[in-house]
């Protein structure tokens, strides 16, 4: 539920100052009370099967909108996977360099293995916070 109800990268702060007045706006629709003055309304709308069809292009568009910023999501972590990977095999590839002179050394005792692999850490944990980066640390 945490998920759901964080705000933090958020789209929904955003649209509560939109969402508040249009939901007001239907609920006295739909309750009768804009009733008198609804010939006004229907005079600027026009028909009323029109809005029906605004409101399939409206969904349509917000779909396509949708899957664009999906597909945009998952290519983003197709990268961030694929530079995970690529420092991975640069890690190793150090590790067995290294290990070339003597082949008995057991890399999680050996302390450049572990400095290598700190270092690595490190980088990958770096660049996860510029990704995060919301522009405050300046």
């Amino acid at each position: 539920m945490e998920y759901f109800t964080r705000l933090q990268g958020s789209l929904l702060p955003r649209c509560i100052p939109a969402m508040l007045p249009a939901a007001a706006i239907g609920a006295l629709f739909a309750s009768g009370a804009m009733e008198p003055w609804m010939g006004p309304v229907r005079d600027v709308f026009g028909h009323p099967s029109a809005m029906p069809l605004l409101g399939i292009v409206f969904g349509y568009l917000s779909i396509a909108r949708l899957n664009m910023s999906y597909e945009r999501y998952w290519e983003g972590v197709t990268h961030v996977k694929s530079m995970h990977s690529k420092w991975a095999d640069a890690c190793s590839q150090i590790l067995v360099f290294d290990g070339l002179a003597d082949p008995s050394t057991k890399l999680r005792e050996d302390p450049f293995c572990a400095h290598v692999v700190h270092m690595f850490q490190l980088m990958s944990a770096m660049a996860m916070v510029n990704l995060h980066h919301d522009g405050s640390w300046e």
